[in-house]
């Protein structure tokens, strides 16, 4: 299938062990594939080596449409590559980094990547960043992102605690900035149609000023 020596469009290998190796035959055999469309490897411990390696496929295949790596033991530095990647990919819709850790111990800068990425990507449809570590912060450099993209309509952003922060005398309160930046963010951006931030301790305040802003957009 990876040979692309069979007509398969859709690929999933998840949860089989693989590990950095796998993604190195991976990458290395859809460097040639013109077939697969849709790649799953979730749950493999790619790591960031791993990550490093299949963001590689970005930079040459133009066929995938869709890559899922949640649960994979990406950090920082794996997240980066991607961002990276997604700069001059134009084919990529769909990116599933779920259940990572984009932002272990309150670090930013792969985040920043991401975003950076989404000010100039016009392709990426559908981005799913949940149980990551985002936060209030993280929360607000996404929403200035999403400012300029157009052509993202769906990011899930479930279990990231964008309405609180934590503090070492007072362990996680409550803020505002997060969901106040995401809500004055979909007042401007009218192309995103879903965006998903459940079980991220929102306040019934936090909750008020998003449903106002977006409605139905937003799943809370």
């Amino acid at each position: 299938q990876l040979k692309g020596e069979e007509p398969v469009e859709s690929i999933d290998l998840s949860s089989k062990q693989l590990g950095v190796a796998s993604a190195v035959v991976i990458s290395s055999l859809l460097d040639s594939n013109t077939v697969a469309k849709v790649l799953k490897l979730d749950n493999n411990n790619m790591q960031n080596q791993g990550a490093g390696y299949l963001s590689e496929i970005l930079k040459v295949n133009l066929t995938l449409t869709e890559i899922s790596l949640s649960e994979n033991n990406i950090e920082a530095e794996g997240v980066s590559h991607f961002a990276g990647a997604l700069k001059m990919n134009k084919s990529l819709t769909s990116l599933d980094l779920a259940k990572n850790f984009i932002c272990q111990d309150g670090e930013m800068k792969s985040l920043e990547a991401i975003c950076e990425m989404l000010k100039s990507n016009t392709s990426l449809r559908e981005l799913r960043l949940a149980e990551n570590g985002i936060g209030s912060k993280g929360a607000e450099y996404i929403a200035e992102a999403l400012k300029t993209n157009s052509s993202l309509t769906s990011i899930d952003l479930d279990s990231n605690s964008i309405g609180a922060q934590f503090k070492w005398d007072k362990g996680c309160v409550s803020t505002p900035e997060g969901p106040a930046s995401i809500a004055e963010m979909l007042k401007v951006n009218t192309t995103l149609t879903s965006i998903s931030i459940r079980h991220s301790n929102l306040n019934d305040e936090a909750k008020a000023i998003l449903n106002e802003a977006a409605g139905t957009r937003v799943a809370i």
